[in-house]
C-alpha cells in the first residue's frame, strides 16, 4: 500500500487518523488489518467529518470519509465508454468513436467521465452499471432494437442502468429468469 502524505496534508490528516480509517473499512469487510488506533483518534476523524460514532460505540462513515478509503480513482469509467456503441445500426451516432484525439482526450469524453462520476460513488455500484448495460446491450440485439438506444449521455444522465437492475439494485440474469418462465409452462 502507497501512502500520498501530501495528500493526507491536503485533507487535514495524520497518518495514524488515515490507518485508522483504512482499519475502519477493512473490518467492516472482516479483513483483519495490523493497526491499533487510540479513541482519541476515533474523536478526531468524527470532529473532521470523516465519520460517524453513534450512542451504541458504532462507527459509520461519512461521504466525506468513505471517499478517501474507496477513492473514485478505482472506477473505470472506460470500461462503460468501450462497451456502449458508437453508432445505431442504422448510423445514428451515439458518442464519439474515440477518447482520446492527437493524444489528449476528447472534450465529450472528458464530460460524459465527469457526469458518470457524479453519479456512480463506488466501484460495486460501477460493476453493477457495467452488468445492467452488457445485459440492456444483449437485450436489445436480440430484440433487433438496437436503432433504439438513447445516446450515452442520456443514458447517463437519466442512470437509465437502473432500469436492468431489480429492487436490491442487483443485475438480474434475463436468460435464468426466461428458463425459470419456460419450466414453468
Amino acid at each position: 500500500m502507497e501512502i500520498d502524505l501530501i495528500k493526507l496534508l491536503n485533507l487535514n490528516l495524520n497518518i495514524n487518523e488515515y490507518l485508522t480509517l483504512i482499519k475502519i473499512d477493512k473490518s467492516k469487510n472482516n479483513i483483519n488489518f495490523p493497526f491499533t488506533s487510540t479513541d482519541r483518534h476515533l474523536e478526531s476523524l468524527e470532529e473532521k467529518g470523516y465519520i460517524n460514532i453513534d450512542q451504541n460505540k458504532v462507527i459509520s462513515f461519512t461521504d466525506k470519509g468513505y471517499n478517501i478509503v474507496n477513492p473514485k480513482e478505482n472506477i473505470n469509467f472506460d470500461e462503460l465508454f468501450e462497451l456502449y456503441p458508437t453508432r445505431t445500426p442504422n448510423g445514428r451516432i451515439l458518442r464519439t468513436k474515440n477518447k482520446e484525439i492527437k493524444g489528449r482526450l476528447t472534450k465529450e469524453y472528458k464530460f460524459l467521465k465527469q457526469k458518470y462520476l457524479l453519479r456512480v460513488k463506488d466501484s460495486a455500484t460501477h460493476q453493477e452499471v457495467i452488468k445492467a448495460t452488457q445485459k440492456m446491450l444483449n437485450e436489445r440485439k436480440r430484440n433487433m432494437s438496437l436503432d433504439y438506444l438513447m445516446k450515452l449521455e442520456v443514458y447517463i444522465n437519466k442512470e437509465y442502468w437502473q432500469t436492468y437492475m431489480d429492487e436490491d439494485g442487483e443485475v438480474e440474469d434475463t436468460k435464468q429468469a426466461s428458463d425459470s418462465f419456460i419450466k414453468r409452462i
